[in-house]
């Protein structure tokens, strides 16, 4: 019998070949190997070599100055089987994991699987994302998600605008996806680090997304300095993504109330912000009205998201 792994490709996106590379590498060997193909694609240097050793496996090395998605889109060009996994450095995945995710991506015929990570690394960063659900995570709990599920076509628009804050496929160590699908809809390289967001809101409606609520593989957080951690105005111009990302007469009365909805509440966190920067007993009570409002608005959006689910005839 065929080893099922040799249908899944691995793309191992680095900075640069060095011990830590080296060791994701050595510690994701009982898979590696076993894969159908795989590509190293790394930041140009004068003494990049054309093939890296990982155990028995010669891989290619690619070089890419360009962004971290333009990266994962140059060795996706050199993937020739059905799925394709991104196995990014410090992020492990199990075999049984990595097997997990190929059989519901079969099952299910799907373009991508999207499970959640298990969060490991920085105390302070892996405390914070335990307290705070990632967008994905907060959308199975929103569905109530027991068990895989292939997303409808209303779901998939719904949860991009209530939970548009990050991406909605969380980390991509614990995804797997249909090669096909992203050769034709690469990921956009103009959306920074938030290329994977950007991606879920253009193409959504195009592609079978599976969530599975089980845990797939690790992600591991780094401590981020508060001087570069990013801003919340990139929600802005997500809003104005999922606008457009839509036919416009798809997206009239009940959308545009959610749409309205989502932006009262991304306006209300914005005043939030500038609350915090303040001092004095004014500051203090603008912070406390703009933390009620973005709740009160965020409250009301998704409560009219249930609504629209449960009228929904079930599959």
């Amino acid at each position: 019998m065929s080893d099922p792994l040799q249908s899944v490709s691995v793309v191992l996106p680095t900075r640069q070949l060095d011990h830590e590379f080296e060791d994701h590498c050595r510690q994701s060997q009982g898979w590696l190997e076993r894969a159908g193909s795989h590509c190293v694609v790394c930041r140009p240097s004068p003494d990049l070599p054309e093939a890296f050793l990982a155990g028995k496996k010669r891989i290619p090395v690619l070089a890419c100055a360009g962004s971290i998605y333009e990266a994962w889109n140059l060795g996706l060009a050199k993937i020739t089987t059905p799925y394709v996994y991104f196995s990014t450095v410090g992020d492990q995945i199990g075999e049984s994991d990595l097997l997990g995710l190929l059989a519901t991506a079969r099952q299910w015929d799907a373009d991508v699987v999207v499970s959640r990570p298990r969060h490991r690394g920085d105390t302070r960063s892996s405390r914070q994302a335990g307290l705070r659900l990632w967008p994905h995570e907060k959308a199975m709990r929103f569905l109530g998600l027991k068990k895989e599920r292939l997303l409808s076509s209303t779901e998939k628009r719904l949860l991009a605008l209530l939970f548009f804050e990050g991406s909605m496929l969380g980390s991509s160590a614990s995804n797997l996806y249909r090669t096909s699908s992203l050769r034709s809809r690469p990921f956009p390289c103009n959306y920074g680090h938030e290329g994977d967001v950007a991606w879920f809101f253009i193409h959504s409606e195009d592609i079978r997304v599976v969530f599975d609520p089980r845990w797939r593989g690790s992600y591991r957080h780094h401590p981020v300095a508060p001087a570069i951690r990013p801003g919340r105005q990139k929600n802005a111009r997500f809003l104005r993504l999922w606008r457009c990302s839509f036919p416009a007469e798809a997206l009239t009365g009940f959308w545009e109330k959610l749409l309205q909805g989502q932006r009262n509440a991304y306006a209300a966190q914005l005043g939030l912000e500038r609350s915090q920067k303040r001092t004095g007993p004014g500051a203090v009570l603008g912070g406390m009205r703009c933390r009620f409002l973005r709740k009160w608005h965020q409250w009301k959006t998704r409560q009219a998201g249930r609504r629209l689910l449960l009228s929904q005839p079930k599959s």
